[in-house]
């Protein structure tokens, strides 16, 4: 399991919010940058918590759950989330 954070939209006041999400990287089945929300935060950065970093990107991953999928959006450009998925872990001697 990796931790991600998660963005979402409560849209009756447009505003956005972060929350942390564990995903078993073994069930994505797609991840791609989202570039609209990317738009909507350069143009409306009021609508996202303060200090969130336009750098960052956003991207959208795919969820499969068997027969069916979920879509989370997360911080992160999709090479960034790769990298935390795929990450070697190791172990110091000693």
């Amino acid at each position: 399991m990796i931790e991600l954070i998660k963005i979402t939209r409560n849209f009756s006041d447009r505003s956005h919010k972060l929350t942390t999400i564990f995903i078993n990287p073994e069930h994505v089945a797609a991840i791609e940058e989202d570039e609209n929300l990317q738009n909507t935060f350069e143009k409306h950065p009021e609508e996202f918590p303060d200090g969130l970093n336009k750098e960052l990107g956003f991207s959208r991953l795919t969820i499969s759950n068997g027969s069916t999928s979920s879509q989370y959006t997360i911080v992160g450009l999709p090479q960034v989330v790769i990298d935390k998925m795929y990450k070697k872990r190791t172990l110091l001697n000693g």
